[in-house]
């Protein structure tokens, strides 16, 4: 793809449209919905990796960038998963992003998730961000994708509509002194906006929207 055109990504419940990129359309999920039920599957998984230094061995194998790769090693994974959920930070899995109590809310019901370590390290390889590039990421979700995006680029804005989860997205930018993030919570019509005005003055090289 010429640096002239713009990349866009779309990642739609694990499915992925980007060059190169196809993941599943579902992944297993556990009979108990509750977070004990969650804790109690990915303690039975046996056939996936579950570490940092796995991931990156697979990722290596698999072709990611090793500029994405070091973005991983960098950005710690744990920080934008619920503390009952951290044991399975470098598990290559979905993590639901679990913000409201009480403990055994359903972490499904919202349908966002940390992304699979494995999936979008090859989506931003596929991307092929450059250090000079800027970077529109919606929705903001946990943030971990746009921590990522900010080891890569030079400035990434993201937003998100859903208020809670992205006051702790936000405070996760600030502990971790990512400050090249440019961020702003609002209503979906607020974000509609933003789209507008921005879409039609601004020229972002890549732009990756995500339903996660």
């Amino acid at each position: 793809m010429s640096e002239e055109k713009k990349r866009v990504a779309i990642v739609s419940n694990l499915s992925v449209w980007a060059p190169g990129v196809v993941a599943p359309a579902s992944m297993e999920r556990p009979k108990d919905e509750s977070l004990d039920g969650f804790v109690e599957f990915m303690r039975s998984q046996k056939d996936i990796p579950k570490t940092k230094e796995e991931i990156i061995a697979n990722a290596r194998r698999d072709g990611v960038e090793e500029r994405v790769i070091q973005a991983f090693a960098e950005i710690p994974r744990e920080e934008f998963i619920h503390p009952r959920l951290r044991e399975f930070s470098y598990f290559d899995f979905p993590i639901p992003v679990v913000y409201l109590s009480p403990l055994d809310y359903n972490p499904f019901a919202y349908g966002r998730s940390v992304p699979k370590p494995s999936y979008i390290m090859r989506i931003l390889t596929q991307l092929d961000t450059r250090p000079s590039h800027s970077v529109l990421q919606l929705p903001t979700g946990s943030g971990y994708t746009a921590a990522l995006l900010s080891r890569l680029t030079t400035l990434v804005n993201t937003h998100d509509s859903n208020y809670g989860m992205f006051k702790e997205a936000s405070q996760n930018f600030g502990r971790l002194g990512l400050n090249n993030i440019h961020w702003c919570p609002g209503s979906p019509l607020i974000v509609e906006n933003f789209l507008t005005r921005f879409l039609r003055g601004y020229k972002f090289k890549t732009i990756l929207l995500t339903d996660t």
